[in-house]
């Protein structure tokens, strides 16, 4: 006699469908837990960076005879603890040139009549509206009125200086996308082919993002090739930054996002000046290549150029390392996948089908 022992699987339905459930909760958790921590890491980075804009140490003039520059830079430094970094100059023609050299971001020439403040507003708004207001008051208690010098005054363009951070975000975005989707449709091309097609990329985004700001915005009117040149070396150390991540694979596109976009943003300059970052951004803001993107642009469009050495100094440095770390990852996995590397079994012939004898 046989017993019918039935099926186990309608035996214990909620067993079955318990690690189904599970599973499924698992898949809708993933999206909001990972949604939400982007949304607090960006919003911590840039917010902690941001959020109360205050000067350190901003570069500054005061022209007048030793006695009296050092009693109002006592005046000063009791208003606003170690706001400006003061230099002494003896005439307004030797301020206004350090201004132009961008050696300070304004001076201020006091006067029993007038006073002069010298600014430059092609080097940022934060460090031209501080100093506006601040000095306009001093000015006024004094009791003379204050004629307002712009050694670099900004196109219609871009009233604000903004559009060095709009190019900045731009070629962020596109190098992003431009890499990962390398990575993930020819990743088996060589080191030359990468570096051959990146550099035809950058300049590619180096010409078109000129372009637009140029001719679509007005912003920098005669100072296209400088300006194509920042972009273009931008983009390419962007580019090299996500590659040189990958090379842990696809865990270092996030880690890449999270550098260029979130902390690029925070430590760029395009809205708050670095001397206005809080704590630990101002001190080494200077050296992320998004300051120097904006910083460089801003320079060749509006400053003739002055102070372009270290941005371009930090963004060569940042590409040559990046590629020598994405070099460095070829070579060790091509080590790896060849002698290092596992050798496959032999194949075995097919078994013989044909009937014995």
């Amino acid at each position: 006699m046989t017993t019918d022992q039935g099926d186990d699987s309608m035996a214990h339905p909620a067993e079955q469908h318990a690690p189904a459930g599970r599973e499924a909760a698992k898949t809708l958790i993933q999206p909001l837990l990972i949604g939400l921590t982007v949304l607090i890491l960006f919003l911590w980075i840039v917010g902690t960076a941001m959020h109360r804009p205050e000067p350190k140490d901003l570069p500054f003039g005061l022209v007048g005879p030793p006695q009296a520059v050092a009693q109002m830079e006592a005046q000063l430094d009791e208003k606003a603890p170690d706001a400006l970094d003061i230099t002494a100059y003896p005439d307004v023609e030797t301020a206004r040139a350090a201004v132009e050299d961008l050696e300070v971001y304004g001076a201020f020439a006091p006067g029993p009549q007038e006073s002069t403040l010298i600014i430059a507003s092609g080097a940022g708004p934060s460090p031209k509206n501080f100093v506006t207001q601040a000095f306009g008051g001093v000015a006024q208690q004094q009791g003379s009125q204050l004629t307002v010098d712009d050694v670099a005054p900004l196109p219609s363009g871009d009233p604000l200086a903004n559009v060095a951070f709009f190019a900045l975000l731009s070629a962020t975005l596109a190098s992003l996308v431009f890499q990962v989707v390398f990575y993930f449709r020819a990743r088996g091309a060589g080191l030359g082919a990468w570096l051959g097609l990146s550099a035809a990329f950058s300049l590619l985004a180096g010409l078109t993002g000129a372009g637009l700001c140029d001719w679509a915005f007005n912003a920098y009117p005669g100072e296209f090739w400088p300006v194509t040149g920042m972009i273009a070396l931008y983009t390419f150390t962007a580019v090299s930054i996500v590659a040189a991540f990958q090379v842990i694979g696809i865990p270092g596109i996030p880690l890449a996002v999270l550098m260029l976009v979130p902390f690029g943003v925070a430590n760029s300059g395009g809205a708050v000046d670095r001397y206005f970052l809080g704590e630990p951004y101002h001190s080494f803001a200077e050296f992320v290549p998004s300051n120097a993107v904006v910083a460089g642009i801003r320079s060749v469009a509006y400053l003739d150029g002055a102070a372009v050495g270290v941005p371009l100094a930090v963004l060569t440095c940042w590409s040559l390392a990046c590629v020598t770390v994405v070099a460095l990852g070829r070579m060790l996995k091509g080590r790896k996948g060849g002698a290092g590397g596992p050798v496959p079994a032999p194949r075995q012939p097919a078994a013989s089908t044909a009937p014995a004898d």
